[in-house]
């Protein structure tokens, strides 16, 4: 247990150096600001694999706000935008579920979220400040920081 606290203070220090080396005027910033930055919610750092997670987890929360020709594409044949729409209504969250379930009967959630980074990239549906994912080496992994107020 006492290992795995290790692993994560370790990690939570080369996230907010990742940081600190993305800042445009670095030098204006202490560790301990860019550590508030990551704490206070400013910045978001993670790695190719939690930025995915991350990625795919809002994409599912939110299928009910995607274009309804996107998420007939991935539907079953015969499942068209009229059809989305239509079962879309005025409900808006409240259907989420079903179109999941449309999504998954169709091409499958997996490829439905892969279509929809591939469009928009990750920082779309990470980044609500302005959308953007940069990218910044530290210690050989590769980081992705997400402005998100």
């Amino acid at each position: 247990m006492e290992h795995l606290k290790q692993t994560d203070i370790q990690t939570y220090a080369d996230e907010v150096h990742a940081l600190y080396a993305f800042l445009d005027d670095a030098d204006a910033y202490t560790l301990d600001d860019v550590e508030t930055l990551i704490d206070d919610g400013d910045y978001l750092v993670l790695d190719d694999g939690d930025a995915d997670e991350k990625a795919e987890e809002y994409i599912r929360y939110s299928v009910w706000a995607f274009n309804a020709n996107f998420i007939a594409c991935h539907c079953p044949d015969g499942i068209d935008e009229e059809h989305i729409t239509a079962l879309r209504g005025d409900s808006c969250e409240d259907v989420n579920e079903a179109l999941i379930a449309l999504i998954d009967a169709g091409k499958g959630m997996e490829h439905f979220m892969l279509d929809a980074i591939g469009s928009d990239g990750r920082g779309h549906f990470i980044s609500f400040y302005d959308g953007e994912e940069h990218e910044v080496t530290y210690k050989d992994t590769e980081y992705y920081i997400y402005r998100i107020n």
